[in-house]
């Protein structure tokens, strides 16, 4: 995006962030997520399974599968646990759509340490759209890790925008950066009662961001943005992707790292934009010195 004009509430330190310097290269020493935390268990068997698997049984648990296609959640209460997904589909990963529908806000998705394999494409959503909790998961080789509106929680996972093939947690290039497809690591549209906390994001591109809330389709409301470690992106944070702070509410934004892995300024323009709108904007650091992010 172009440059736009920021003027971050000062930061008032309130708790803590996680211990450390320059945590980016490897997070795991800092106690965020990396490849060793994230994704299928270690000493897991798994089930190699082809298509699109349709989980339709309310409360069910799908666990110990390597899926080469995608997912399909259309019940309550459904567990996704120990699976590997090597996408196959153009648009969704793992879709949900309690009882048929995706504008369900109700349909209490659990994916606890699954890794998603976006196929190399750059116009994919690993996960969308409502109504999911997503814990310990690796999002890679692909972009738009996350998509989310109403009740949803991302925490202790890893999402890396580019070619990862060798799922070591890094892009392998940046050449896709150039391409004509926009991508956000996680990003909503427009939503509410939306939780981003202990995750660790890699982007190298200088167009799109880390986490973008953007208001510009619907107001956005309650998100609460803690303790993640973040680099590159235009802007690595969006706290609300407009310049209306009239159909913002209610956004904290405490206590995470901006790295300067691709950009002196952590994104390509700066760190935040329009992180003036957010309620709590504390707590805030650069992951090379510890200091914090000013206004």
């Amino acid at each position: 995006p172009s440059p736009v004009p920021t003027s971050t509430p000062s930061p008032v330190p309130t708790s803590t962030p996680s211990a450390g310097r320059n945590c980016m290269p490897d997070p795991s020493v800092c106690g965020y997520p990396d490849v060793e935390s994230v994704g299928v268990q270690p000493g897991k068997s798994l089930t190699p399974v082809s298509g699109t698997v349709t989980l339709s049984q309310p409360g069910q648990v799908y666990e110990n599968r390597v899926v080469t296609g995608d997912i399909v959640v259309t019940a309550p209460n459904v567990t996704i646990r120990n699976v590997r997904l090597i996408n196959r589909n153009p648009y969704y990963a793992i879709s949900v759509k309690n009882k048929g529908s995706w504008e369900t806000s109700d349909a209490n998705l659990l994916l606890d340490h699954v890794e998603i394999d976006l196929g190399g494409r750059t116009t994919v959503k690993g996960v969308a759209f409502n109504g999911y909790t997503a814990r310990s998961v690796f999002f890679h080789n692909g972009s738009d890790c996350a998509h989310f509106g109403v009740n949803v929680v991302i925490e202790d996972s890893l999402c890396v925008s580019g070619p990862d093939t060798n799922s070591d947690g890094w892009p392998d290039t940046t050449s896709f950066c150039s391409g004509p497809d926009h991508f956000d690591g996680f990003q909503s549209d427009g939503g509410n009662n939306i939780t981003l906390r202990h995750n660790t994001v890699r982007n190298p591109c200088s167009q799109t961001s880390n986490i973008l809330l953007s208001s510009n389709t619907s107001p956005i409301r309650n998100v609460t943005i803690t303790n993640n470690l973040l680099a590159g992106g235009g802007y690595s944070l969006y706290c609300a992707g407009s310049a209306d702070g009239t159909r913002v509410s209610n956004i904290v934004a405490t206590n995470n790292r901006f790295a300067k892995t691709w950009f002196p300024r952590g994104g390509y323009w700066g760190p935040t934009a329009y992180c003036q709108y957010a309620s709590v904007f504390s707590g805030n650091i650069w992951d090379d010195t510890g200091s914090y992010l000013g206004g």
